[in-house]
């Protein structure tokens, strides 16, 4: 149009995935719904404190919280649950390394899990671990609560004959 028309603004009405400022779109609606979450009732310091740590603990689309006591992780799920409720999100694959607290989330909104043989001493011990790309590509073990950082079968074989710069 002509240079002296006024401006119009355009926003998206969805989010788009893989443009680069989806990470910050997403953590700007959880602070949103936190905060709305926050001021909606009165809330006790314990809820407060997780919210609080809700929006701190966030990296793109995944939250990392630890507890000493079941009972607070069980009603910090259910927190984290209802802020995102707020802003008409669904929260998702929830893992623990305490099968109390796993059992207490509805199995829909569980994280998928494979069953892996790993051998230790001679023997086969099967072990749960939620699927790849968890957190940052990594794969948590809840049955031992380690991080498996297994990134050999993302790397790319280029060369017949495999050398440090050839991988």
């Amino acid at each position: 149009g002509p240079e002296d028309a006024p401006w119009e603004v355009w926003a998206f009405t969805a989010t788009i995935y893989g443009l680069k400022d989806s990470p910050f779109q997403l953590n700007a609606a959880i602070a949103k719904c936190t905060n709305y979450w926050k001021e909606k009732t009165q809330r006790s310091d314990f809820e407060l404190s997780v919210a609080s740590r809700f929006i701190r603990a966030t990296y793109v689309d995944d939250l990392t919280l630890a507890f000493n006591d079941q009972g607070q992780a069980i009603k910090a799920v259910k927190i984290c649950a209802e802020i995102v409720q707020e802003g008409g999100f669904d929260s998702r694959k929830w893992i623990s390394n305490d099968s109390t607290i796993l059992e207490s989330i509805p199995e829909a909104q569980r994280a998928p899990h494979s069953i892996v043989i790993e051998h230790e001493r001679g023997q086969e011990m099967e072990k749960v671990v939620s699927d790849p790309t968890l957190q940052l590509g990594y794969r948590y073990n809840a049955a031992t609560d380690e991080y498996v950082m297994d990134r050999f079968g993302q790397i790319a074989f280029t060369r017949d004959t495999q050398t440090k710069r050839g991988v």
